[in-house]
């Protein structure tokens, strides 16, 4: 009967073991998971935010007269030589609300590329924003394009797979731009 007893005790230590033991594992894989979602979605950002920068760097390289036409929170319309070769492009960053998931995609449209096709940068942002700035510092709206000297973009991507009980929710970007040719 005792041997009885510790084999069905030794049983029940094997069960233990083996249940913490995957309770551990499903908390590893659950944060490398997390950790991997949060890296691809930051380095995706980092994309968007680089190519964006070096297009608004360019803004006004080889143009006369205005610069930013049709300024809004949620796009921006430029003209600038993007790649030094002559002919000024129009360029145009804007967004597309998805009501059902309440993110935002944001679009790069330039009219010399892509067979004037748009390219998605990006979707799942929470927040795509561009505000502008004269040469005080002082905030533009539009209509007042002509003094836009600086553009400051604020991006908040969702990071997808994870929720926001799990500590990673989104990543953000705040970038100012100062073009060189305005």
């Amino acid at each position: 009967m005792t041997i009885f007893i510790d084999l069905i005790g030794s049983w029940v230590v094997r069960v233990a073991m083996i249940s913490a033991m995957l309770g551990i594992m499903l908390t590893m894989n659950e944060a490398v998971y997390t950790t991997a979602q949060y890296a691809n979605t930051k380095a995706a950002l980092e994309n968007v935010t680089e190519i964006l920068s070096t297009d608004m760097n360019m803004a006004g390289n080889n143009v006369s007269g205005g610069v930013f036409y049709r300024i809004n929170l949620g796009n921006v319309f430029f003209l600038g030589d993007l790649n030094d070769s002559g002919p000024v492009e129009q360029v145009n960053y804007y967004t597309e609300y998805n009501p059902r998931t309440r993110l935002y995609a944001l679009y790069r449209w330039v009219d010399r590329e892509n067979f004037g096709r748009r390219l998605l940068l990006g979707k799942n942002f929470r927040e795509v924003r561009f505000e502008y700035y004269d040469s005080e510092g002082v905030r533009v709206y539009s209509g007042h394009e002509r003094d836009v000297v600086s553009v400051r973009v604020k991006l908040t991507m969702e990071v997808s797979g994870v929720s926001s009980n799990q500590g990673i929710s989104s990543v953000m970007s705040d970038v100012w731009i100062y073009p060189a040719n305005l």
